[in-house]
Protein backbone atom coordinates (compact mmCIF):
# COMPACT_ATOMS: atom_id res chain seq x y z
CA UNK A 1 0.00 0.00 0.00
CA UNK A 2 1.37 3.40 -1.05
CA UNK A 3 2.39 5.91 1.86
CA UNK A 4 0.63 9.11 2.29
CA UNK A 5 3.73 11.09 1.22
CA UNK A 6 4.02 8.60 -2.15
CA UNK A 7 0.09 10.02 -2.58
CA UNK A 8 1.11 13.47 -1.75
CA UNK A 9 4.08 13.18 -3.73
CA UNK A 10 1.96 11.49 -7.06
CA UNK A 11 -0.43 14.02 -6.43
CA UNK A 12 1.88 16.96 -6.58
CA UNK A 13 3.68 15.36 -10.03
CA UNK A 14 -0.05 15.51 -11.86
CA UNK A 15 -1.27 12.12 -11.11
CA UNK A 16 -5.00 12.27 -10.05
CA UNK A 17 -7.04 10.61 -7.71
CA UNK A 18 -9.91 8.65 -8.14
CA UNK A 19 -11.89 6.40 -6.34
CA UNK A 20 -14.89 3.94 -6.52
CA UNK A 21 -16.11 1.19 -4.37
CA UNK A 22 -13.23 -0.98 -3.90
CA UNK A 23 -11.12 0.75 -6.17
CA UNK A 24 -8.40 3.79 -5.03
CA UNK A 25 -6.06 4.76 -7.81
CA UNK A 26 -3.96 7.57 -9.49
CA UNK A 27 -3.98 8.41 -12.65
CA UNK A 28 -1.69 9.87 -14.79
CA UNK A 29 -2.26 11.54 -18.50
CA UNK A 30 -0.11 8.93 -20.91
CA UNK A 31 0.59 12.42 -22.90
CA UNK A 32 2.68 14.01 -19.61
CA UNK A 33 4.78 10.23 -19.51
CA UNK A 34 5.56 10.45 -22.56
CA UNK A 35 6.37 14.46 -22.79
CA UNK A 36 10.40 14.54 -22.95
CA UNK A 37 10.52 11.41 -24.52
CA UNK A 38 11.77 12.18 -28.71
CA UNK A 39 10.46 8.76 -29.91
CA UNK A 40 7.24 9.34 -29.26
CA UNK A 41 6.97 12.48 -29.81
CA UNK A 42 8.24 12.14 -33.36
CA UNK A 43 5.92 9.17 -33.95
CA UNK A 44 2.31 11.39 -32.85
CA UNK A 45 4.17 14.01 -35.34
CA UNK A 46 3.76 11.29 -37.93
CA UNK A 47 0.38 9.67 -37.49
CA UNK A 48 -2.40 11.27 -35.91
CA UNK A 49 -3.46 7.35 -35.70
CA UNK A 50 -0.89 7.01 -33.21
CA UNK A 51 -1.67 9.79 -31.33
CA UNK A 52 -5.21 8.39 -31.18
CA UNK A 53 -3.66 5.26 -29.65
CA UNK A 54 -1.81 7.27 -26.87
CA UNK A 55 -4.78 9.12 -25.99
CA UNK A 56 -6.42 5.56 -25.28
CA UNK A 57 -4.00 4.41 -23.17
CA UNK A 58 -4.48 4.44 -19.30
CA UNK A 59 -2.10 4.69 -16.55
CA UNK A 60 -2.41 4.10 -13.47
CA UNK A 61 -1.01 3.57 -9.84
CA UNK A 62 -2.96 1.15 -7.34
CA UNK A 63 -2.91 3.12 -4.12
CA UNK A 64 -4.00 -0.33 -2.30
CA UNK A 65 -1.10 -2.49 -3.83
CA UNK A 66 1.42 0.11 -4.78
CA UNK A 67 1.52 -2.08 -8.63
CA UNK A 68 1.41 0.41 -11.35
CA UNK A 69 -1.11 -0.60 -14.45
CA UNK A 70 -1.13 0.45 -18.21
CA UNK A 71 -3.97 -0.53 -20.42
CA UNK A 72 -1.95 0.37 -23.80
CA UNK A 73 -4.31 1.47 -27.19
CA UNK A 74 -1.42 0.56 -28.74
CA UNK A 75 -0.46 -2.36 -30.29
CA UNK A 76 3.30 -2.36 -31.12
CA UNK A 77 5.03 -4.35 -28.16
CA UNK A 78 8.60 -2.91 -29.10
CA UNK A 79 6.44 0.30 -28.28
CA UNK A 80 5.30 -1.24 -24.90
CA UNK A 81 8.52 -1.95 -23.47
CA UNK A 82 10.14 1.62 -24.04
CA UNK A 83 6.42 2.94 -22.48
CA UNK A 84 6.18 0.59 -19.55
CA UNK A 85 10.11 1.86 -18.97
CA UNK A 86 9.07 5.47 -19.07
CA UNK A 87 6.36 4.85 -16.54
CA UNK A 88 7.87 2.67 -13.97
CA UNK A 89 11.03 5.44 -14.15
CA UNK A 90 8.41 8.19 -13.65
CA UNK A 91 6.65 6.64 -11.13
CA UNK A 92 9.54 5.28 -8.97
CA UNK A 93 11.49 9.06 -8.87
CA UNK A 94 8.43 10.12 -7.82
CA UNK A 95 7.07 8.12 -5.10
CA UNK A 96 10.72 7.39 -3.77
CA UNK A 97 10.87 9.24 -0.39
CA UNK A 98 13.95 10.58 1.59
CA UNK A 99 15.13 7.31 3.52
CA UNK A 100 15.65 9.60 6.41
CA UNK A 101 11.99 10.36 5.98
CA UNK A 102 10.92 6.91 5.88
CA UNK A 103 12.55 5.41 9.25
CA UNK A 104 11.19 5.09 12.49
CA UNK A 105 13.10 7.29 15.27
CA UNK A 106 14.74 3.68 16.29
CA UNK A 107 16.38 2.92 12.89
CA UNK A 108 18.06 5.93 12.64
CA UNK A 109 21.41 4.31 13.48
CA UNK A 110 23.76 7.08 12.06
CA UNK A 111 22.03 9.85 14.36
CA UNK A 112 24.64 10.63 16.99
CA UNK A 113 22.13 12.26 19.60
CA UNK A 114 24.83 13.27 22.06
CA UNK A 115 25.96 15.58 19.65
CA UNK A 116 22.51 17.69 20.64
CA UNK A 117 21.99 18.95 24.25
CA UNK A 118 18.58 19.32 23.92
CA UNK A 119 15.76 17.66 22.07
CA UNK A 120 11.92 18.84 21.22
CA UNK A 121 8.91 18.28 18.84
CA UNK A 122 7.67 21.17 16.44
CA UNK A 123 4.90 21.80 15.43
CA UNK A 124 5.12 23.44 11.70
CA UNK A 125 2.84 24.66 9.39
CA UNK A 126 6.01 24.51 6.88
CA UNK A 127 7.67 21.57 4.87
CA UNK A 128 11.18 20.93 6.05
CA UNK A 129 13.92 18.35 5.18
CA UNK A 130 16.34 16.54 7.43
CA UNK A 131 18.98 18.65 8.42
CA UNK A 132 17.26 22.07 7.47
CA UNK A 133 17.91 24.29 10.70
CA UNK A 134 14.23 25.73 11.56
CA UNK A 135 14.23 29.95 11.92
CA UNK A 136 13.91 31.16 15.09
CA UNK A 137 10.65 31.47 16.86
CA UNK A 138 8.87 35.24 18.01
CA UNK A 139 8.25 36.49 21.46
CA UNK A 140 4.96 35.73 21.90
CA UNK A 141 5.22 38.44 24.84
CA UNK A 142 6.76 40.79 22.66
CA UNK A 143 5.66 40.85 18.58
CA UNK A 144 8.72 42.87 17.99
CA UNK A 145 11.33 40.88 19.37
CA UNK A 146 12.25 37.21 18.21
CA UNK A 147 13.13 34.04 20.99
CA UNK A 148 16.77 33.11 20.87
CA UNK A 149 15.88 29.83 19.49
CA UNK A 150 13.44 27.61 18.24
CA UNK A 151 10.09 27.38 20.12
CA UNK A 152 9.56 23.20 20.89
CA UNK A 153 8.22 20.73 22.86
CA UNK A 154 10.72 18.97 25.08
CA UNK A 155 11.64 15.51 24.92
CA UNK A 156 12.71 14.14 28.27
CA UNK A 157 16.16 12.42 27.14
CA UNK A 158 18.70 10.81 29.24
CA UNK A 159 20.94 8.92 26.40
CA UNK A 160 18.82 5.83 26.11
CA UNK A 161 17.51 5.28 22.64
CA UNK A 162 15.70 2.52 23.07
CA UNK A 163 13.11 5.41 25.61
CA UNK A 164 13.39 8.04 22.91
CA UNK A 165 10.41 6.86 20.67
CA UNK A 166 8.02 5.93 23.75
CA UNK A 167 9.03 9.58 25.34
CA UNK A 168 8.28 10.98 21.86
CA UNK A 169 5.12 9.02 21.88
CA UNK A 170 4.04 10.07 25.50
CA UNK A 171 4.85 14.16 24.48
CA UNK A 172 2.72 13.86 21.23
CA UNK A 173 0.03 12.42 23.20
CA UNK A 174 0.31 15.08 25.68
CA UNK A 175 -0.04 17.95 23.20
CA UNK A 176 -2.34 16.80 20.41
CA UNK A 177 -4.47 19.88 20.74
CA UNK A 178 -1.86 21.90 18.42
CA UNK A 179 -3.61 21.55 14.90
CA UNK A 180 -0.61 21.62 12.36
CA UNK A 181 0.33 19.69 8.88
CA UNK A 182 3.92 18.42 9.88
CA UNK A 183 5.54 17.55 13.40
CA UNK A 184 9.37 17.54 13.33
CA UNK A 185 12.26 15.55 16.03
CA UNK A 186 14.73 18.37 16.61
CA UNK A 187 17.87 18.87 18.25
CA UNK A 188 19.88 21.75 19.21
CA UNK A 189 21.17 23.91 22.14
CA UNK A 190 20.01 25.62 25.23
CA UNK A 191 18.80 28.96 24.26
CA UNK A 192 19.26 31.90 27.01
CA UNK A 193 15.21 31.96 26.03
CA UNK A 194 12.84 30.25 28.33
CA UNK A 195 9.54 28.69 27.04
CA UNK A 196 6.51 29.81 28.19
CA UNK A 197 3.80 27.16 27.88
CA UNK A 198 3.67 23.79 29.38
CA UNK A 199 6.75 21.41 28.40
CA UNK A 200 7.81 24.16 25.58
CA UNK A 201 11.53 24.33 25.41
CA UNK A 202 13.34 27.06 23.03
CA UNK A 203 16.14 25.27 21.24
CA UNK A 204 19.02 27.23 19.32
CA UNK A 205 20.38 26.12 16.32
CA UNK A 206 17.19 23.36 16.08
CA UNK A 207 18.15 20.84 13.33
CA UNK A 208 14.97 18.68 11.97
CA UNK A 209 16.60 15.08 12.84
CA UNK A 210 13.47 13.23 11.64
CA UNK A 211 9.93 13.71 10.34
CA UNK A 212 7.55 12.28 12.89
CA UNK A 213 4.17 13.21 11.44
CA UNK A 214 3.11 9.74 11.10
CA UNK A 215 5.20 8.11 13.87
CA UNK A 216 2.85 5.65 15.67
Amino acid sequence: MLKEQQIKNLESAGFKRWTKGQNDRLYINAFDVIAEDEGFQAQISRSSKFEREIEATKVYVDVKTGETVIEYGFKSFSDHKEFKALVDNLVAEIVEVEESKDKTVEEKEAINFKSYDVLGIRYSRESYNVGDVLPESADICDDNEMLDGTSAIGIPYFGDEEELKDNILMMLDKTRGYEYNHIYLVGGHFSHSDGVDEYEVVIRSATVIADITNLK
